[in-house]
């Protein structure tokens, strides 16, 4: 859950272990699961990263937010203290 930032309505996923041909899988795979959007651009020399821009963020938060834990739940934008809607 610590691999990622929020910030500006946008979530950010830092998939540095994972091969190009692996961040397109995940980013296909959430998408004709979930009907999210995703892309991914390489930061610097580290690897790729995977992004959603903030209404595709909306509706990621929204399928994981029952599973994140307390004090993960800055990274997806929301208090530890907001309650935990399906």
């Amino acid at each position: 859950m610590d691999d990622g930032s929020y910030n500006r309505s946008v979530l950010d996923i830092s998939t540095y272990s994972f091969t190009l041909q692996e961040v397109k899988l995940l980013l296909n795979t959430v998408n004709n699961k979930f009907k999210i959007q995703g892309s991914y651009y390489r930061d610097r020399d580290k690897g790729f990263r995977i992004y959603f821009k903030a209404n595709e963020t909306k509706k990621l938060v929204k399928v994981i937010k029952p599973y994140i834990v307390d004090s993960m739940r800055y990274k997806i934008g929301c208090s530890n203290l907001d309650p935990v809607t399906t």
